[in-house]
């Protein structure tokens, strides 16, 4: 296992120091609370302005919700670009391979959540319910694509690409992983059906996610992945996501009422099997993905 990556040279890291002005790592916690405490009525704010233009487009209020999260990135950017003066990309944004990282990202969630449902399906767990398809369908189905790809970005954003970094630039990579996967699974406590099972679920998903960022040294990895996992989810599959519902999924699988296993209405993220898949994928971030170093080292070498 290569550890280079669990270090302060670590590019994600390393971004912190490019800026005038240090956030301090103990304020780090509590500025993001409140940023996203302010957030909350601007986003809930804007979703309910944009509720009349609807022109017949299923799950708006959906879509609406996701696109508001484009705010809350807003900020982040203008806090690292202004107050902390340094750049966008020092957040974990390197030009460089930005669409194949994507699109590998895209890759692991998916077979992570499709490995959710098959467990699902051999335990007789779940069954297809219905497809749907339509014109007015597939403008939704998009435009959520587009929503969760911003919703999901944010939360890597403010989560991995400022607090981790934030946070491990002044103390250990250790403390950072464990506060910021703690504040991340912490914004979910609320959602409809949260449990205990769910709160250590998305401890892990948290974990899983800054390891991948670490090794890979930028967030648009897990940016894929976050994205993939949360829409095939809820979009693909018709599942609860963190407790949130979705009116245009292309199949609806009906699930039992065993809640240890699908985990009732927060969804597969608070069931034993998708603890099961983050646990496992954890473990291949950690012992088996390699590092960007690791990759540029075997493309000199060939």
């Amino acid at each position: 296992m290569d550890t280079k990556f669990f270090s302060k040279n670590n590019p994600l890291v390393a971004g912190v120091r490019q800026g005038k002005f240090l956030t301090p790592w103990f304020l780090a916690p509590f500025i993001l609370h409140l940023i996203l405490k302010l957030m909350g009525p601007v986003r809930t704010a804007s979703t309910h302005f944009f509720l009349g233009f609807n022109l017949g487009i299923p799950d708006w209020w959906n879509i609406l919700d996701l696109f508001s999260f484009s705010y809350t990135i807003l900020v982040f950017f203008i806090w690292v670009k202004f107050v902390e003066r340094r750049p966008i990309q020092s957040m974990g944004f390197p030009k460089k391979s930005n669409l194949s990282e994507f699109a590998k990202g895209v890759l692991v969630g998916a077979v992570m959540i499709s490995s959710v449902l098959l467990i699902f399906l051999l335990l007789g767990a779940a069954k297809l319910d219905r497809i749907q398809f339509s014109g007015p369908f597939l403008i939704s189905w998009l435009l959520v694509l587009i929503g969760y790809i911003i919703q999901t970005s944010a939360e890597e954003i403010y989560i991995r690409g400022w607090l981790l970094p934030v946070i491990s630039n002044k103390t250990n990579l250790f403390v950072a992983l464990l506060i910021s996967s703690a504040m991340f699974s912490y914004y979910h406590l609320d959602n409809n059906g949260a449990s205990v099972l769910s709160t250590i679920h998305l401890v892990i998903f948290g974990l899983f996610a800054a390891v991948y960022a670490l090794k890979r040294g930028s967030l648009w990895g897990p940016c894929g992945f976050h994205f993939a996992w949360n829409f095939l989810q809820g979009n693909l599959y018709g599942f609860h996501v963190s407790g949130f519902d979705s009116e245009s999924s292309l199949m609806y699988f009906s699930t039992s009422d065993n809640t240890l296993i699908t985990g009732g209405k927060f969804g597969p993220e608070g069931g034993l099997p998708g603890l099961l898949i983050l646990s496992l994928a954890l473990l291949w971030a950690i012992f088996i993905l390699k590092s960007r170093e690791e990759d540029e080292s075997l493309d000199a070498a060939a």
